[in-house]
């Protein structure tokens, strides 16, 4: 598949800074606290410096949940993210804008309202990319969710009413109102994690996953029928080249959901459970190292 003081105080500073230092570039120790990769939102300001950041929610979820969240820019050649990236033991690709639909073979329709950042689509798509290659745990919110699908080789609706998936609207700007419940599959690892369902959960996407990527399963669902949790399915080509890694049921941790689970850990149970199972995944991931395997983790390059 194919695919940013005092004198003396001064000087005591100056003093340090010739003392070279032999932690940088080290990955932790195995019992610390594993390092969760969260990629950066971009802000344009017209007039002004361009601004790159993220929303507290995340960070502090994954702190809750045991971890230490690290965030890794948009730059202007993705490649050099790797060096930070490999210091992770988890990754999430958290919500934003829409992707580029000529990624998924479509053209962009004008009625739509889709606001497009192709540079942010470079960088999550090779972290994603590095992230399914060494098996490193991933989970995939909203847009993190259909990004995941396109990679794979699925497809999105632009505007989920406009193009007449649904009557219903699921774009709500309060982040934290239960729009919703969500059908989840009793046999999937989403299952196991946050309980057989339907759960309350909040809605904030005028786009979804469309044609399913054949690497992805669905495991969740609107009550209106939009697939809104993904997992992977297993059915690999040549005899499942990934069997033992990220994208087979049974290997590391890899869960989409459309919803933002970000806002509701300190509400609702089941989404704190999605954190601290991509943290204890990170945990595991760490003490035995990357599984790194050729296959299906191609589909997601540059």
């Amino acid at each position: 598949m194919a695919f940013r003081g005092t004198t003396e105080g001064s000087e005591i500073v100056a003093e340090q800074r010739l003392e070279p230092r032999a932690d940088i570039g080290r990955r932790p120790a195995t019992g610390a606290a594993p390092l969760v990769g969260i990629s950066m939102r971009l802000h344009a300001r017209p007039g002004a410096s361009d601004r790159q950041f993220q929303n507290d929610a995340y960070l502090f979820a994954v702190e809750r949940a045991g971890g230490i969240p690290v965030l890794l820019p948009n730059l202007a050649e993705p490649e050099r993210l790797r060096p930070l990236f490999d210091m992770c033991d988890a990754l999430i690709l958290p919500g934003g804008p829409d992707i580029e639909p000529s990624r998924y073979g479509a053209e962009l329709r004008d009625d739509c309202s889709v606001s497009l950042e192709p540079a942010l689509d470079r960088t999550e798509v090779a972290l994603l990319a590095w992230a399914l290659e060494s098996g490193l745990p991933v989970l995939a919110i909203c847009r993190g969710l259909q990004l995941l699908n396109v990679a794979l080789g699925g497809t999105l609706w632009q505007d989920v009413r406009v193009e007449g998936a649904t009557v219903l609207d699921h774009q709500l700007t309060n982040r934290h109102a239960l729009a919703h419940q969500l059908k989840i599959d009793p046999e999937s690892r989403l299952a196991a994690l946050a309980g057989d369902g339907p759960l309350d959960v909040n809605t904030m996407h005028h786009q979804a996953i469309r044609e399913l990527s054949p690497h992805l399963r669905a495991v969740g669902w609107s009550e209106d029928g939009l697939v809104e949790a993904v997992e992977p399915s297993g059915g690999m080509d040549g005899g499942g080249a990934h069997g033992d890694a990220l994208l087979s049921p049974e290997g590391c941790f890899l869960l989409g959901v459309q919803c933002h689970p970000e806002e509701l850990e300190q509400e609702q149970s089941w989404a704190a459970r999605l954190f601290e199972g991509l943290v204890a995944a990170a945990r595991l991931h760490r003490a035995h190292g990357p599984h790194r395997a050729s296959g299906p983790h191609e589909a997601a390059g540059t």
